[in-house]
This record gives C-alpha cells, sequence and structure tokens, in this order.
C-alpha cells in the first residue's frame, strides 16, 4: 500500500477551496450576474480566493486581503441595488472561520476590528441601497458564528496540546524513575561484588604482611616479595572500589582516590624497579591538561606494557618515554589545518538548511550556529572538517559556485575566539517558535541524515550543533509550528527516530533567545 503520510493534507484542503470559491465565482460571472466589466469581476473573485492558500501560515494577513476584496465587490454592486455575488460571502465566511482558528494575539485581535469595520461599512452600503434594516442586522449572525466556531476549535486544540505535553512529562519521568531503579540495582550489584572479592584479597594482603612481619630479617628478597605481594594487593583493592565507584556503608567518611593518570607513571615506575626490572622515565615537551579518561587510558597502556616486560622479557630493561604538546582542541585543529570556520548566507525558508548540507556532501561537520534574524536571508557560522588549507580553500569555491555568499573566518581570531559562541539571540521575526534539544549518534555524515528527517516542512528558526567528540551529537533547535500543525508536528517527532524533549518555559531560553517585543 502507497505511504500516504508525507502528503500535506492541509495544503491539499487550501488549494481545494481556492478552486471552489473561484469555480463559485466564474460561475455567477458565466450566468451574467456582473456588474461592471467583466475582467473587473475577475479580478476581484481571483482576489477574494486566493488568499485562502494562506488562511493557516498567515491567518490575519490572509483575511484582510480578502476582507478588502470583500469591500470593493460590495461597494461596486451597490449602485445597482443588489448585494454582490455569494461567493464573496463564502470566501469571507472561511476566512473568518479561519482568523479565529489560526491567528495568535494582538494581530488577530487587530484582523478582528479590521473585519468588524470593513462589514459595518459594507452594512451601511446595503442601508444605502434600501435592504431591510432587519436583514443587515441578521447579516451579523454568519460571521459570528463563524469567528467563535473557529476560536472553539482553537481552545480545544490549545487544551489539547497542554494534554499532550503533560503526558509527554509524565512519560519523561517514568522513564527516568525506571533509570534511576536500574541505577540502584547496579550499584547493589556492584556492591555485592566489591565486598565477596575485596574480602578475599584482603585476606591475601592481611597474610602477606603478618608473615613479613613474623621474619627476622625483612631485607631478604623472601620479605621484598611478600612486600610487593601487600602492596599490589592494596592497589588492587583501591583500583577495585575505584573501578565499581561504590562506598562501603560503615560509614567511615574515607573517600575513593582518583582514578590514576600520567602524574602517577613515576609511582607505577618505581614499583615496577622494586619488583627488579630496570626502568627509564623520560617525560618530553610542555604538561598537558587532558581528560581523567585519557590520563586513565595512557596509564593502562603504559601498565600493561610493563607488565609485559616483567612476565615474558627475562632479564631486560624498559624505557618510558612521554610526549606532549599544549594545543589546545579548537586552536589545535584550525592551526593545523583540520577545521575550516565559514560565515554563510542562505535563503531564509524552510528547507535551505538541508540543501545546504547537500551541498558540502559527506563532509563532517564540526559546528552549525544559527539565529533567525530576517525573513529573506540566513547567516550561519559553520565549522567542516578539512584535511589541508587547500581543502578548505576548494569548499570555499564549492560554496560559491552554488550562490552560497561565503566569508572565511578560519584565521579571524575574533570569529574563533568569541563570535561563534555568541551566534543566537532574541528575535523579533521568531513566530511559533517551539524549541527541543535532540540527541543523534555521531558519525560523518549523521548531521545531514539529521536534516533528511526533519525535512522542509517547518522552518528552523534556531540551531546549535557542536561536535565534541563524543558518542552522541546535542542539537538545539527551534522550530516555526502554526497551532494548526501541532498535531501533524507532533506526530512527526514521535516517527523521527532520535531522542528529543521539548523545552518549555525554560528561562535562559526566556533571557536570552525567546522573541523580542
Amino acid at each position: 500500500m502507497r505511504d500516504l503520510r508525507g502528503i500535506d493534507w492541509g495544503r491539499i484542503a487550501d488549494v481545494a477551496i481556492v478552486i471552489a470559491l473561484l469555480v463559485s465565482g466564474f460561475g455567477q460571472l458565466a450566468w451574467g450576474d456582473t456588474n461592471g466589466p467583466i475582467w473587473a469581476n475577475v479580478i476581484l473573485m481571483t482576489a477574494i480566493a486566493l488568499p485562502a492558500l494562506w488562511r493557516r501560515s498567515r491567518p490575519e494577513l490572509a483575511f484582510a486581503a480578502s476582507m478588502t476584496a470583500v469591500l470593493v465587490v460590495s461597494l461596486a454592486y451597490y449602485p445597482s441595488g443588489t448585494d454582490g455575488p455569494g461567493e464573496s460571502w463564502f470566501g469571507f465566511l472561511i476566512m473568518t472561520f479561519s482568523l479565529a482558528l489560526y491567528g495568535e494575539g494582538r494581530a488577530r485581535t487587530f484582523a478582528t476590528l479590521y473585519g468588524a469595520a470593513a462589514f459595518a461599512a459594507i452594512n451601511t452600503g446595503q442601508l444605502v441601497v434600501g435592504t431591510d434594516p432587519f436583514d443587515v442586522f441578521t447579516a451579523w449572525v454568519f460571521p459570528v458564528v463563524a469567528w467563535l466556531g473557529g476560536w472553539a476549535l482553537h481552545q480545544r486544540q490549545a487544551a489539547a496540546e497542554r494534554h499532550r505535553g503533560r503526558a509527554d512529562e509524565a512519560e519523561l519521568r517514568r522513564a527516568e524513575d525506571a533509570r534511576r531503579a536500574v541505577e540502584l540495582e547496579r550499584a547493589r550489584i556492584a556492591r555485592e561484588l566489591h565486598d565477596m572479592i575485596s574480602h578475599s584479597v584482603s585476606v591475601m594482603v592481611m597474610q602477606a604482611a603478618v608473615e613479613r612481619r613474623l621474619l627476622a630479617d625483612e631485607s631478604t628478597s623472601y620479605a621484598r616479595t611478600l612486600q610487593q605481594i601487600e602492596r599490589s594487593g592494596r592497589d588492587a583493592l583501591g583500583e577495585l572500589r575505584t573501578l565499581l565507584g561504590v562506598l562501603h556503608d560503615s560509614g567511615d567518611g574515607g573517600e575513593l582516590a582518583p582514578q590514576p593518570g600520567l602524574d602517577d607513571l613515576p609511582a607505577l615506575v618505581e614499583h615496577v624497579r622494586e619488583a627488579g626490572l630496570p626502568v627509564a622515565l623520560s617525560i618530553e615537551g610542555e604538561h598537558v591538561e587532558l581528560s581523567p579518561a585519557l590520563q586513565l587510558t595512557a596509564f593502562r597502556i603504559v601498565q600493561e606494557a610493563l607488565t609485559n616486560v616483567v612476565k615474558h622479557a627475562g632479564e631486560a630493561h624498559a624505557e618510558v618515554v612521554v610526549t606532549s604538546s599544549a594545543i589546545g582542541r579548537d586552536n589545535a585543529e584550525v592551526g593545523e589545518a583540520r577545521e575550516a570556520l565559514f560565515g554563510v548566507t542562505i535563503p531564509e525558508r524552510a528547507g535551505a538548511f538541508r540543501e545546504f548540507c547537500a551541498t558540502i556532501g559527506r563532509r563532517v561537520v564540526t559546528e552549525f550556529n544559527y539565529r533567525l534574524s530576517g525573513r529573506h536571508e540566513a547567516h550561519i557560522f559553520v565549522g567542516i572538517a578539512t584535511e589541508s588549507r587547500q581543502n578548505a580553500a576548494d569548499l570555499a569555491a564549492l560554496l560559491e559556485g552554488h550562490g552560497y555568499r561565503t566569508v572565511d573566518l578560519t584565521d579571524d581570531e575574533l570569529a574563533k575566539l568569541h563570535v561563534r559562541y555568541m551566534v543566537g539571540g532574541r528575535s523579533p521575526d521568531v513566530r511559533n517558535e517551539r524549541l527541543y534539544r535532540f540527541e543523534f549518534p555521531e558519525r560523518p555524515g549523521a548531521l545531514m541524515e539529521f536534516l533528511e528527517r526533519l525535512g522542509g516542512r517547518w522552518n528552523i528558526s534556531l540551531f546549535h550543533y557542536r561536535n565534541h567528540g563524543s558518542d552522541f551529537g546535542r542539537v538545539l533547535a527551534g522550530f516555526e509550528v502554526p497551532d494548526g500543525d501541532a498535531v501533524e508536528f507532533d506526530q512527526f517527532l514521535r516517527t523521527l527516530g532520535y531522542f528529543h524533549q521539548r523545552e518549555k518555559d525554560n528561562a535562559a531560553y526566556d533571557l536570552f533567545l525567546g522573541r523580542a517585543s
């Protein structure tokens, strides 16, 4: 069966309304129900019908345009003593309903007041041509009913959205409770495992310590062997406690020792020397601040290598050389031509992000910052992994060749140190914005795949992404979602396949990113 989920049924309905209004209006013209030149009637009928195409995305402007056309048609017909074609009234009622359903805030209020004033002007014209005052009064019933019907449906959809939001929050809480339960169970298992193993190793350590102290001469090789067993056992206990991340419930107040790192290499080397292996340690270069995980990895590599030498090399010696370089990650990537930074101007419309990423292909995007600042052009700050300076120049030429105005910011210190962190701010142009956090597996082309799944149905008003080298990419994105698209957008998120969480009533967003009044 053909998949119909990607069809925009709302747009099809809008087009059908326009066609129905045009057919109705032109049909009356064909039957001779006209006042004035045919071409003038055709223009007015078209002006009344076409705004229905934007009754969802721009309900206030669509209503004002249609209302103005109705006003012109009515005033044009009144000198002949008639009320004008019925098609104009059908269009007016449809646009009135759409204004109440899809409009928002002060814009909807102003549009409603304009419609009431225009309708009063039409009523005045009716009285002038001799229409029964009772008929003029009752004519208000239809637009009032249409407006109230749209407003009631608007309130119902808003209530449903709030209910879905509470349901999503409840689901997140249930997931968090389940995660915490799993963590507690893992902690319990780790604690029991620690107690069982540590008991056996502690007995071994105590026996070795007691045996060594019972010796008359602690300087013998036998005593040194027992001392080495005791020390290795204590080290194993410390590493076991660190690995399991568990404190005993005895309340002794002691804290776990930190994970071993590069600063512990001298102690490791001395420990191996005492075991009988001559080891030389040299550290070259400047001091570098590395993450604890990376330091632990380096320490384990050296530890495993020395252990293998002790076990298998026999009468030998070892040399450990550590070389480091104090270059920060971001500046290192730029300085070594591994990352190019660009300021690129792209069209401000739905789907433009995806087209831009398709242009750069399977290149690794390291950074992507954008905030809606106008309705014609979008300025994005983008970082792309490169292999050389020439590679960056070729990429800039590729973007220019596809019509994107591109500025190379790779050597711009202001851009690298400050501007990259300041892209954004409050936007006066954003409408109906919804803010979400996403996570997706980090791999080449992952960002492009993410944008492909987002599609171009809703305009992206905010986007922030930075590749931190972790297993998951994290994106903060804002979307302009009219209230009429809320149900479809929520369904789209549920089928997206990525973890997502909506940010509502966020203080940081309200202060620094929300719509500027």
